[in-house]
């Protein structure tokens, strides 16, 4: 102890006075009880302007911050009252447009019928607050529907802009999934009020040997469990397949589970939502969830409405845990 002792006296003996001073300015004592002020010696050589004064220190202040320009869309402050900048409010402000009266185009359908048609229209658009307690339980007799559930409804559907014209054609979509045609790789079919389970069938056969399709939206459509059934048996084996979208939908725990199965052997699906569903899930269905997403490395959205908070907190963090796998897989690629 005593060596390092001569060998410190040694080397600040052969320092001249410059070197001692910048010495000085550098090493910053390790003692937490010692003010920050008597750490260092005082780094400014500007001599003191005068005593403190906190009032005239604000004074310059405001004045500074009045006079600065900060952005293109700079404003000068105006003092002024509450009441003032409201009323000015009011002056600047535009009339607001009406807003469009889309019901309109319903108004000659809806004067042709009569309350037995519109107790079925309820029906058939599920708006049950219109419908009284034997309507709801489907006391309407075939005399009274007549064709209305043909031909009016599709023609209403058609008014508010449902028809074929506003969506794809099926057919031609069916083959373009069959064919594999590399400019379909969106494939969105949300809404849809033509298609039917055969045609959900056909698309999924033809789902079967695409490469190309990465994001398929099939949301209210009456996906059901059957469809589920064959969806997990692509998903096993497809590889371009990126982002599902199965909200509002007749699922049940049998289509979930087929669903989240098929992920476990998938190593591609980074983003799938089951939101909405015809059946309400319950801990058994949502553990499972949990079990086989943890099985799975890729999947870093998930879009389900738990009830549970303990598979909830499990499934976030295998989440979680598939958010920093790809991470470390970015970091390592970036190298």
């Amino acid at each position: 102890m005593a060596d390092d002792i001569e060998d410190e006296d040694f080397l600040l003996s052969q320092l001249t006075a410059e070197e001692i001073a910048e010495l000085s300015e550098i090493i910053d004592p390790d003692n937490e009880l010692l003010p920050a002020s008597d750490r260092l010696p005082p780094q400014t050589k500007k001599k003191p302007t005068g005593p403190y004064d906190r009032q005239h220190l604000l004074e310059h202040l405001r004045k500074e911050a009045l006079a600065s320009k900060v952005g293109d869309d700079y404003t000068p402050f105006i003092k002024q009252k509450r009441e003032e900048v409201r009323e000015k409010k009011k002056e600047n402000t535009a009339p607001a447009a009406k807003p469009k009266n889309y019901l309109s185009e319903f108004d000659d359908i809806l004067s042709e019928m009569d309350d037995d048609q519109l107790a079925e229209l309820a029906q058939e658009l599920g708006i049950h607050g219109m419908l009284t307690q034997d309507q709801s339980r489907g006391d309407i007799t075939a005399s009274k529907v007549s064709s209305f559930s043909t031909q009016k409804l599709n023609k209403l559907l058609s008014a508010k802009g449902n028809d074929e014209s506003d969506h794809a054609d099926l057919d031609q979509v069916i083959q373009s999934v069959q064919e594999d045609d590399p400019s379909l790789t969106d494939l969105n079919l949300n809404n849809h009020p033509l298609i039917t389970p055969e045609i959900i069938h056909q698309l999924l056969t033809a789902l079967e040997g695409n490469t190309h399709v990465t994001k398929l939206s099939l949301a209210n459509i009456k996906f059901n469990d059957d469809h589920a059934a064959s969806l997990g048996s692509i998903l096993s084996d497809n590889r371009s397949l990126l982002m599902i979208n199965l909200d509002s939908n007749r699922l049940g725990n049998e289509g979930i589970r087929a669903i989240m199965k098929a992920l476990v052997d998938n190593f591609t699906l980074q983003e799938i939502r089951l939101c909405n569903q015809y059946s309400k899930g319950g801990h058994r269905i949502e553990a499972e969830i949990g079990k086989y997403l943890e099985k799975n490395k890729t999947i870093r959205k998930l879009g389900y409405s738990f009830t549970c908070n303990g598979p909830r907190m499990e499934v976030e963090k295998w989440i979680m845990r598939n958010i920093d796998l790809q991470r470390q897989r970015r970091m390592y690629d970036s190298r």
